[in-house]
C-alpha cells in the first residue's frame, strides 16, 4: 500500500510540476474524476476477481493439458508423393 501511495503522488506531482523533464499537460477537473472514478472500479474489479475460486479453472487447466499429452503425435506420410 505503501509503494501504490508513492507512486500516486510522484505521479501527481509530474503532473503538477513536470517541468522539461515530463511535459504534461495539467489535468482539468473531469479529468481528474474520471482517473479516480476508473482507478477505483479496478479496485473493486480486482477484489470481485479474487473471490473467485480458482479450482475449476485450474481442473480446466489440468485435463486440457493430460488431453493434450495423452494424444499420440502424427507423422505425414510422403509416400505416393511425386518429387
Amino acid at each position: 500500500m505503501t509503494v501504490n501511495a508513492i507512486m500516486v503522488g510522484l505521479q501527481i506531482l509530474i503532473v503538477f510540476v513536470g517541468g522539461p523533464a515530463f511535459p504534461a499537460t495539467p489535468l482539468t477537473g473531469v479529468q481528474w474524476a474520471v482517473s479516480l472514478v476508473l482507478g477505483a472500479l479496478t479496485l473493486a474489479v480486482g477484489a470481485a476477481i479474487r473471490c473467485i475460486p480458482n479450482w475449476p479453472f485450474q481442473a480446466s487447466i489440468d485435463a486440457l493439458s493430460k488431453q493434450q499429452q495423452e494424444e499420440p503425435t502424427r507423422v505425414a506420410s510422403l509416400e505416393g508423393v511425386a518429387t
